[in-house]
């Protein structure tokens, strides 16, 4: 959890060591927390109410960044592109937008490993 924009952001990150992107288990393990999280109705912090939303961050030998949900198709598949990413995380990548647009206050950013 950190700070972000004046809120709370709760993070679960996934990483991949060799590969673009981390295994489908582990984007699915990571999507699970996230979806789950993001159906608290309220989060407290000392008492106060404070705004949240939830991440999940994937990142491996990557270039650039992107960010779901996104209403932006041509950024995905200029992604995918220059990315080399095989027909499989493509479908990857469409079906993580589409999570996001289904679960409201979940996001999901694919970056490179630092």
């Amino acid at each position: 959890m950190f700070w972000q924009r004046g809120k709370v952001v709760i993070q679960e990150s996934k990483t991949s060591r060799n590969g673009k992107l981390p295994s489908l288990d582990d984007i699915q393990e990571g999507l699970f927390r996230n979806i789950l999280f993001s159906n608290i109705d309220q989060l407290y912090l000392d008492g106060v109410a404070v705004e949240f939303t939830t991440r999940l961050k994937l990142t491996g030998k990557i270039v650039g960044t992107i960010e779901f949900p996104t209403n932006d198709i041509r950024s995905i598949e200029s992604f995918a592109n220059e990315n080399k990413l095989r027909s499989k995380q493509r479908l990857w990548l469409k079906l993580l937008n589409e999570e996001a647009i289904a679960n409201r206050g979940v996001t999901i950013e694919i970056a490179e490993k630092r």
